[in-house]
Order: C-alpha cells, then structure tokens, then sequence
C-alpha cells in the first residue's frame, strides 16, 4: 500500500523545482558560513531533497522573516521550527526532524531552574522563536531579545545579563565558535522542544507526502541520527 501511495506522488514531486529552505544561523542546527558543515538541518534537507529527486537550496535569514517568507510564500520550507499552538494553522506540519533540551545558561558559575530565573535581573532570548513564546506564557517580565542569537551570547559573556535561555547544544557551539572568554554554565533542563520541517500553508499535499514517506525512511534508516550525532563532538558531551 504504501508503495503505491508514494509510486502515485512521484510525477508531482517531479515537476516540484527543488526544496527551498529558509533558514537562520542556528549552530549547529543550520551554520550560515560553513558549507562544508552547514549544519543539521541543512544536510538533513539536502539529503530529504534527494531522495525525492529534487532540486535544494538553503537561505539564511533573520528567524522572523524566514518564519514569515515560508507562512506567506508558496511550497516553501522552514527547519527547525518549534511546534506551537500560536502556530499550528500558519505552516503544513510535515516531519517532526529532532527533540532537544533548552536550559538557562550563565557565565557566572550559576545554575537556573525556572523559578530562579524569573528573579533575575535580565534573561536573554532569540526574538521570533518558541523559546520567547514559552517564557512570555510563563510569565516572565524580565526578557531581553536579539534578533542574532550569537549577540545574546556575546552579551552573556560580556557580564551584560544573568542568564539565556538557549538549547544547551547551541549555547556550547557559539561560545566556542566565537572565541567567548570562560565557560557557560549550563543549567538544569526546564524546557523540551520539537523541532519540525514545515511548508507553507496548503502545500501540495503530494509534495507533503512524499517528503514524509523519504523523511521516515532516513530515520528508519538511522541517517537522521548520524547527522545529528555528527555534530555532537566531545567539546558538548
């Protein structure tokens, strides 16, 4: 049966021109000026793209004007998106691609649990994603927001806020990528996040399902988990 289904998709993938993806620099999600290690993301699409025989490109873009090229634009894609119900009719929810842990980090030797940080002075966070929606729901007034997620770790660094609320992974990823002094201190786990391939709203549902079917085959296949493992060195263990 499934074979059928997805013998019946394949002329209009076909005629699909590529899988466009917008993306922002997210490291080591999606890293915007490495193209040899472009990142999770970014493989795992190039790599989804190919299985469905069609074209790939990737655009970097600040995270709310990529959110918005593919909610307004037309069968284009968006990873990795957060899931949320503020979104849920704005996107077709393809795949769900990864799950991940996001922490308080300090650069004081301090550790943050949820309560804790809501008493601080400034907590810093990425304008336009989940993570800002998750801490406005929970009441949080003292949210700081960059459109740069590497500028929150700079000011983290620099002794300019308390705390960030970031994945743990990407927080070690652009200290080490930017040469920050010290080391973060990486808080308890107080959030989890399902990170999706989204298309634009009433994507070609043939394009949808066929997309679907090649992304279960690569984590059947334990090549969602490679990538993923791949930029995991023991610098973030």
């Amino acid at each position: 049966m499934l074979a059928t289904m997805v013998a019946l998709v394949w002329p209009a993938v076909a005629d699909a021109v590529e899988l466009r993806l917008h993306t922002a620099d997210f490291p080591p999600f999606a890293i915007a000026d490495s193209a040899e290690r472009p990142g999770i993301v970014v493989e795992l699409g190039r790599e989804l793209a190919r299985r469905a025989g069609i074209g790939f490109s990737v655009s970097f873009e600040p995270w709310a004007r990529a959110q918005a090229e593919v909610r307004d634009g037309h069968d284009a894609a968006i990873m990795p998106l957060g899931r949320t119900p503020e979104r849920e009719d704005r996107y077709t929810w393809v795949a769900e691609v990864l799950v991940y842990g996001v922490n308080f980090v300090s650069a004081d030797g301090r550790r943050h649990d949820l309560d804790g940080a809501r008493r601080l002075g400034s907590v810093r966070v990425q304008d336009g994603t989940s993570f800002l929606e998750d801490l406005r729901a929970k009441g949080f007034a003292n949210l700081k927001t960059a459109t740069d997620t590497a500028d929150n770790a700079r000011i983290l660094a620099a002794g300019r806020a308390d705390a960030w609320y970031v994945p743990e992974i990407e927080a070690r990823w652009l200290w080490h990528r930017h040469g920050l002094a010290g080391t973060p201190t990486i808080g308890p786990r107080v959030g989890v996040e399902q990170a999706w391939l989204a298309l634009s709203p009433g994507a070609d549902p043939d394009l949808v399902a066929a997309l679907r079917h090649h992304f279960q085959t690569m984590v059947d296949d334990g090549t969602r988990d490679r990538v993923v493992a791949s930029y995991s060195p023991p610098l973030f263990k």
